[in-house]
C-alpha cells in the first residue's frame, strides 16, 4: 500500500512522501517524524498522513 500527499509546500515535503510511503504503521510514522523540531509542523503532517493512510485502507479493503 502507499499513500500520496500532494502540495505539502514545505520543505521536508520529500521527507513527509518519503515517510507516508514506507511506513505502514501509525508508530512508525511518529518514530521516523519525532527527531522533527517544529510541533505544529509534525502534528498537522502526521494528521494528514494518517487519515489519507486510512482512507486508502478503506477503500482497498471495499474492492
Amino acid at each position: 500500500m502507499t499513500v500520496e500527499i500532494v502540495s505539502l509546500n514545505s520543505i521536508y515535503e520529500k521527507e513527509y512522501v518519503y515517510i507516508c510511503y514506507t511506513s505502514l504503521l501509525v508508530i512508525a510514522v511518529q518514530c521516523t517524524l519525532v527527531n522533527l523540531q517544529q510541533t505544529t509542523l509534525y502534528n498537522q503532517l502526521t494528521s494528514a498522513c494518517f487519515s489519507l493512510f486510512v482512507t486508502q485502507s478503506m477503500q482497498r479493503s471495499l474492492t
